[in-house]
């Protein structure tokens, strides 16, 4: 079970971090701080 949450967090923490078209061209990352950081002002 320890193994499979190791590799499920690295393939999250990849899929997080890759540019998407669907996204304009932004990881999930990035939309989720220009969200936030919007949400803000």
């Amino acid at each position: 079970m320890e193994s499979f949450l190791k590799v499920h967090s690295r393939y999250a923490n990849r899929y997080n971090n890759i540019a998407q078209k669907v996204l304009n061209f932004k990881s999930p990352n990035q939309v989720i701080t220009e969200y936030f950081m919007n949400q803000k002002a």
